[in-house]
């Protein structure tokens, strides 16, 4: 499992990986999906409704990774 978080952005997505968890987004107006990707390698089981705690800690680092990388 990684340590480090690792962190997206391409076009008009983005994602961010803590460990096994990531949480992507595509579109204008994004809606931010969650996976467990050490269960769901293909992304096809959102967990974005079950676990929404996780995904708002994660776009909040991922927002703030972001803004630290805009100038």
């Amino acid at each position: 499992m990684r340590k480090k978080t690792i962190y997206w952005q391409w076009s008009a997505g983005g994602a961010i990986r803590v460990g096994k968890m990531k949480a992507v987004f595509w579109g204008k107006n994004p809606q931010w999906e969650l996976y467990d990707i050490s269960k769901d390698n293909n992304e096809s089981n959102n967990l974005a409704q079950s676990k929404p705690e996780m995904l708002e800690s994660m776009k909040k680092n991922w927002q703030d990774w972001r803004a630290s990388t805009t100038p």
